[in-house]
């Protein structure tokens, strides 16, 4: 089961916390995760480049998807530097922070896709450049595309696989974003959703789905991997084609959710 995780690299961050994320990445590895869902607006802009320098030559025995469409929040790297500290401030602020998980602490992805300033190729170009490779086993679409470079998109997708640069690509977002593209588009080898919006896209070749919910608000860090795990485990279950995404800030977390899932 292991094999349908994929390790989202939204917490992956540089500045004070970049051996926080180095750990992560190594953990993923250690339990088994061989694959590793990132986007250049992650981690304040830096998670890119991040998990190249984590893998390093291991970069091959893994598969990495990235996106394009969504830009990382201005001065995002200056951000990733104080990161740490508002996350420890955070931490002695216990009502500031009840009932959220992992929740990113500053900065978000502000330039969405509608103005995204540049075509699908640079935007592949870049994130080689930052991931150090020579390849994207995958491509996803952040969110919806428009104005000019959503002209002749399907084919600009289909001339980047065909010149080696990505293997696959597809739609990530939300229901009706990834409706409106199929329908532009046509069909995408990975469709990637929100767990809740599952059964809407079962016919797809491949469907990741994120956004696991464990609602037991309280509980010990233990019993909420449990839960999570028991999500995942449902999902894979109910549908053959799909994988999962888990996202996490904490190598604990990791370790007790893929725990879980085994048991």
């Amino acid at each position: 089961m292991i094999e349908r995780i994929l390790f989202g690299c939204h917490n992956l961050t540089a500045g004070s916390s970049s051996r926080r994320s180095r750990r992560l990445v190594e953990a993923a590895l250690g339990l088994g995760i061989r694959r590793f869902d990132v986007a250049p607006s992650y981690g304040l802009g830096t998670a890119e480049a991040m998990l190249g320098r984590a893998l390093g030559a291991r970069r091959h025995s893994v598969e990495i998807t990235s996106k394009f469409g969504i830009l990382p929040a201005r001065f995002g790297f200056a951000m990733s530097w104080a990161r740490e500290p508002y996350r420890a401030l955070r931490g002695l602020l216990p009502s500031a922070s009840e009932g959220r998980q992992d929740v990113p602490a500053i900065g978000v992805e502000v330039s969405r896709a509608a103005g995204f300033p540049f075509s699908a190729s640079t935007a592949v170009r870049r994130s080689l450049s930052r991931l150090g490779t020579d390849h994207l086993d995958a491509l996803l679409i952040h969110e919806r595309i428009e104005g000019q470079f959503a002209r002749g998109l399907g084919e600009e997708l289909a001339d980047l696989k065909h010149r080696g640069l990505i293997r696959r690509w597809g739609v990530s977002g939300t229901k009706a974003n990834v409706e409106d593209m199929i329908g532009l588009l046509g069909s995408p080898d990975i469709v990637q959703v929100a767990a809740k919006a599952a059964d809407a896209f079962t016919s797809a070749p491949e469907l990741r789905l994120f956004n696991l919910r464990h609602g037991t608000e309280g509980a010990s860090a233990a019993e909420v991997a449990a839960a999570l795990a028991v999500q995942a485990r449902t999902l894979l279950a109910t549908h053959s084609n799909a994988a999962v995404l888990f996202n996490t800030s904490s190598v604990v977390h990791l370790e007790l959710f893929v725990a879980a899932l085994g048991g």
